[in-house]
């Protein structure tokens, strides 16, 4: 989990005890997961725009070496 120990996780728990008032904890970890949720879509929505991106690239590169393996065909024909 984010390559942190467990020693590290006790200290930022203990740190948020202190940060936080332990009336405002539920919303403090909801608010957190919020967060989390929308980081984790907003990952998920670059990842498909990159994968769009990819497919759109190779197609143009795949037109791209139709159009030379075409034009050397037809000069070779000549």
């Amino acid at each position: 989990m984010f390559g942190l120990g467990f020693t590290e996780i006790i200290i930022i728990l203990v740190v948020i005890l202190v940060v936080v008032k332990p009336e405002d904890l539920p919303k403090f970890f909801k608010k957190i997961g919020q967060l989390y949720r929308e980081l984790k879509k907003t990952c998920s929505d670059v990842n498909k725009m990159k994968d769009e991106f990819v497919k759109l690239a190779d197609a143009e590169e795949a037109k791209e070496d139709k159009k030379i393996n075409e034009s050397a065909e037809l000069s070779s024909r000549e």
